[in-house]
């Protein structure tokens, strides 16, 4: 079934007629028709109507900025903000009301007031908030973002041409999902996956119109630091951290029991605490400080009264990024990528990495040999 809209309300009354392109009075009479290029105006006349071309200037989000008649006269010029209100005041107007993103703003009185949202079949949109006032349908494919979210909060390059999924534009400042593969006219086919920058740290992407995976990125390879004599792998991590501005100043947080040799065992009960704030820090798009064990026996960490150290803890590194991955809007696993400052060349090799098993982190170095390590300790920034 197709849904479609037939009539306007106004009060008990009925304010326009839709049928298709054509837009009627309440009395029935015609008042215009829509086409691609913008309306057909209806103007009551000596015997009859006369009919008059409008035109619709849009930009490459589908805002109409100029309205023109047939002769080249500006009928009506708009201005926007980001998400769809008008610049007041407005230099020409005229009745169009197919203005943000080419939908119709119902602009009738509502108690004294005029509502200005805007229709785009799905739901309403009001540029006043920025936001939907129901739920979005497909809610579960964008867990990250609010369900009343418009256009992934991004409105300079996407739109949502019917309330339902998000687009974005062409020639590189657009892109869009459609149901698919037919050729459409103006836009090239990229294939099942598109990636998109939300901010200078996140990134998402899709397959076809599910998101699939969110990345969250600390630091670039450009803050690594390798650790030489002199200059170990704690103070080249601290290095890589004051390089992107932060710290590993907080309060340290022990996540693992270990074994009297100090070998890491079960997670305890600061491990979820430990995780959460690994998590924080790149998702805020800071790169955060982790000590890992990986040696038989601890030497040189030692735990009171041997020592100060956590008795476990035999080297450190850096997170500098988490991708999750998706499956119905439900994250169903974490990779964290980490800087490791033992070596030159393989210390930012995507291949180091580390995932949660049993609430610990664990992975591994991948360079010249591979080190299994275990997430001992986080060291959060202030």
């Amino acid at each position: 079934v197709t849904e479609s809209k037939v009539a306007m309300l106004k009060g008990t009354g009925v304010q326009s007629y839709y049928a298709g392109g054509f837009v009627y009075k309440a009395d029935k009479t015609l008042d215009y028709i829509l086409h691609a290029e913008g309306v057909i105006r209806a103007t009551d006349a000596t015997g009859g109507q006369t009919l008059n071309f409008e035109y619709f200037l849009k930009d490459h989000l589908g805002n109409t900025r100029v309205v023109i008649n047939s002769s080249g006269v500006v009928l009506q010029a708009t201005d926007y903000y980001p998400f769809g209100k008008e610049h007041p005041p407005l230099p020409i107007s005229n009745g169009n009301r197919y203005l943000y993103n080419g939908k119709e703003k119902q602009e009738f009185k509502l108690s004294g007031s005029s509502l200005d949202w805007y229709d785009y079949g799905a739901r309403f949109y009001d540029p006043q908030i920025a936001r939907w006032h129901v739920v979005d349908p497909h809610a579960e494919n964008y867990s990250s973002w609010s369900p009343y979210h418009y256009a992934a909060n991004n409105p300079i390059i996407v739109i949502d041409p019917d309330g339902r999924d998000w687009y974005t534009s062409i020639d590189g400042s657009a892109t869009m999902w459609k149901k698919g593969s037919a050729d459409i006219e103006g836009y090239k086919n990229i294939g099942a996956n598109y990636t998109q920058n939300i901010d200078d740290h996140t990134t998402i992407t899709y397959t076809q119109n599910e998101v699939t995976s969110i990345t969250f990125t600390g630091a670039e390879e450009s803050i690594f630091v390798a650790q030489r004599a002199g200059n170990g792998c704690k103070i080249a991590s601290d290095q890589m951290l004051a390089n992107e501005g932060v710290n590993s100043d907080g309060q340290r947080i022990n996540m693992v029991n270990h074994d009297e040799n100090g070998v890491a065992t079960t997670a305890n009960s600061n491990a979820t605490k430990g995780i959460n704030a690994v998590d924080k820090a790149l998702e805020n798009g800071n790169p955060i400080e982790v000590g890992v064990d990986y040696k038989p026996k601890q030497v040189n960490n030692l735990a009171p009264p041997k020592g100060t150290g956590d008795g476990m803890t035999d080297h450190f590194i850096v997170v500098s990024s988490k991708t999750e991955t998706l499956s119905n809007g439900r994250v169903t696993s974490k990779t964290y990528n980490f800087f490791d400052p033992r070596n030159a060349q393989y210390g930012t090799s995507p291949s180091n990495t580390l995932h949660v098993s049993n609430n610990k982190l664990t992975g591994a170095y991948r360079g010249e040999k591979v080190i299994p390590y275990t997430v001992t300790t986080v060291r959060p920034n202030r």
